[in-house]
């Protein structure tokens, strides 16, 4: 029963992710001071954290149930290394990088949302 449950919540991650930058795709600079908002919050990178330590334990866990079971562990590991350096960067750093990324032509920006969805139908892919 976890696995089914772990494997749906990765499911509606990846539908998550697709549709995010699906939209952003047509707001780039919106979804940009977006992030921005949402990063100024102190509670923000402990929920960060949280999030991504959650994501790569579920992709590590359902990896054998999975189309890709090494390409979703390691997945998993980078997600977890992912969150274990965010609080080394800090709030600051990390609100600097989306500044510099809310600079980017809206087309630099689009290119990253669309690799984002095909991140986002990858996984949507590999746990179904």
């Amino acid at each position: 029963m976890t696995i089914y449950f772990f494997l749906n919540a990765i499911l509606l991650f990846g539908i998550a992710i697709f549709t995010i930058c699906a939209i952003g795709l047509y707001t780039p600079k919106q979804l940009i001071k977006y992030a921005q908002r949402i990063w100024s919050y102190k509670w923000s990178i402990t929920v960060a954290v949280l999030i991504r330590l959650l994501f790569g334990l579920m992709l590590i866990s359902v990896a054998d149930h999975t189309e890709f079971p090494q390409t979703m562990q390691i997945l998993g590991y980078l997600t977890i290394a992912a969150a274990a350096i965010l609080p080394l960067l800090g709030r600051q750093r990390i609100a600097e990088l989306l500044d510099w990324i809310s600079k980017i032509p809206a087309m630099g920006i689009r290119l990253w949302l669309a690799l984002g969805m095909l991140f986002g139908a990858f996984l949507i892919y590999a746990v179904q």
